[in-house]
């Protein structure tokens, strides 16, 4: 429904409204509010969302109820509200009215703050277990958030409120932020992308040869920003055998091996750790000079603390494979690694994927 916002006083939503004026001038945007906002007991948590007609030829969209926008919700917080608002930009056919999915979309994305109350950063990213736009046929199939390009952070009465672009990728971009950095897959975005404009259309960067290589070579030379990996199957057991040192046992889903080798050579060769979680367990890895494992606590909570050369992780991430096995090396002696079968399922639990 394409409605006028809301003109009672309104600081916040004024301060918003400033930070566009100097990039649309006097352009009246479209704007869409629901007709029962949550705060009224409805079911969308934003006041309202605003559509530009963007240069090069786009639509910008613009949320209005992540900050605050009326009066300061926590006194002492120097940011408004969440201290966000989230942007959109999607490529403009032939259509006279911009699409009514990116609304819905953005409007689950606040869902999703509001109820969990997990905040999105620049640098954070999602796998969004299916298309970006439900039904569509397209690779983008996970986002990304990025500093909006043209619109920096702004004060506000209430406080600080940044404009979060949210970008659609695909799930081979999504594994290579892992095992490399956000931040500069983002600037290697915008290099390709200036404004980052979704095209719904658009194929993976890495589908490209070129820019793969580059990809790999800067990967090579930063490293992994990644130092935590959560996987859905992870636990860890120290089994005793007669006469000899007690062997670790470490059992890993074959879905969460598919990144653990490459962002292991991403961390510890540069001195970095890496962490494996789920809900099961803790592993850590560690650099050191030669080959440890043992169990540590903290409070009440093990976990296993492996220590190994660079060299070391180097041998188990080009060794271990998503393929149901036991792995082991020789630079790892007392350690062994297995990998199950991971199924996928979708929401209805039907297994629509079998990895290993």
């Amino acid at each position: 429904m394409t409605t006028e916002p809301d003109d009672s006083e309104a600081p916040g939503w004024d301060a918003i409204d400033a930070a566009l004026k100097p990039i649309y001038a006097d352009q009246k945007p479209r704007h869409y509010a629901p007709v029962l906002p949550a705060m009224l007991g409805g079911s969308d948590p934003l006041q309202g969302i605003s559509v530009y007609e963007a240069d090069p030829l786009h639509w910008h969209y613009v949320t209005y109820g992540f900050s605050d926008l009326y009066e300061k919700s926590v006194p002492d917080s120097p940011q408004s509200g969440y201290g966000i608002e989230l942007t959109l930009r999607i490529a403009r056919g032939a259509e006279s009215e911009p699409p009514a999915w990116c609304g819905n979309f953005l409007q689950n994305l606040a869902r999703y703050v509001f109820s969990s109350g997990n905040v999105f950063a620049a640098g954070h990213y999602m796998n969004l277990n299916g298309p970006i736009q439900v039904g569509a046929d397209t690779a983008l199939h996970a986002a990304i958030f990025i500093a909006d390009p043209q619109l920096p952070a702004t004060q506000t009465v209430h406080g600080e409120v940044q404009f979060l672009q949210v970008v659609g990728i695909t799930l081979d971009e999504a594994q290579l932020i892992k095992r490399w950095d956000s931040a500069k897959f983002n600037a290697f975005l915008l290099e390709k992308y200036p404004l980052a404009v979704m095209d719904l259309a658009r194929k993976s960067l890495l589908s490209d040869p070129v820019l793969a290589a580059e990809c790999e070579r800067r990967q090579a030379v930063d490293g992994s920003s990644s130092s935590q990996l959560f996987i859905g199957k992870l636990t860890w057991e120290i089994q005793k055998r007669l006469l000899r040192k007690p062997e670790v046992v470490i059992t890993v889903g074959a879905n969460g091996v598919r990144d653990f080798g490459p962002v292991l050579k991403g961390r510890l060769p540069f001195g970095r750790s890496l962490s494996l979680n789920s809900k099961e367990a803790l592993v850590v890895f560690e650099p050191a000079d030669k080959f440890e494992a043992e169990v540590q606590r903290e409070k009440d909570f093990e976990f296993l603390l492996v220590r190994c050369s660079a060299a070391a992780a180097m041998r188990l991430a080009d060794l271990i494979k998503p393929i149901a096995g036991t792995y082991t090396a020789s630079e790892l002696p007392g350690l062994k690694v297995i990998v199950e079968r991971t199924e996928i399922k979708n929401p209805e639990g039907e297994v629509v994927e079998i990895i290993g």
